[in-house]
């Protein structure tokens, strides 16, 4: 049984965060022009990359209680998706395949202190990993895209 992280998002409100990978300061979930893949993008600086980084927390599209959906502040009406093992931004769908591939668990007793991880609510053994510069869901097997140090987040108000 994983400890869910509480208060990060409610039936009642969302919350705007930035989604940084715990082992690189710089290092953020985002959106890199021209593809819909999620990556792990550095900080350049540049007056986009907080906008290309900022998700809204939403009550997950599954309807299954303690789960999120991820919509961007950027593109409003997408959501993160896995598409097979990848991590996409794609238009919110209704149907049921899109609803189950948009909703992540958010843990957070994997990581150290202050971190988080996020499970796929219908591959609940596989959650969001840093694999190269590309987001997947990867099984948590202690395998390289599957280790400990792939998989912590810090969740970043603002």
């Amino acid at each position: 049984v994983y400890q869910r992280a509480e208060a990060k998002c409610t039936a009642t409100s969302s919350h705007r965060q930035r989604i940084r990978f715990q082992p690189e300061q710089e290092t953020y979930a985002g959106i890199e022009e021209g593809t819909d893949h999620i990556h792990a993008i550095v900080d350049n600086g540049l007056g986009d990359f907080v906008d290309r980084t900022s998700f809204i927390f939403r009550e997950g599209l599954c309807g299954t209680p303690g789960y999120v959906s991820l919509e961007s502040t950027l593109y409003p009406g997408k959501f993160w998706r896995h598409q097979g093992l990848d991590v996409k931004l794609h238009d919110r769908a209704d149907d049921d395949l899109f609803k189950k591939d948009s909703c992540f668990l958010i843990v957070d007793d994997k990581c150290g202190a202050g971190s988080v991880s996020f499970y796929a609510v219908n591959s609940p053994d596989h959650l969001i990993t840093k694999c190269g510069n590309q987001l997947r869901i990867e099984p948590e097997t202690g395998d390289t895209c599957g280790s400990t140090d792939n998989f912590c987040w810090v969740l970043v108000n603002f």
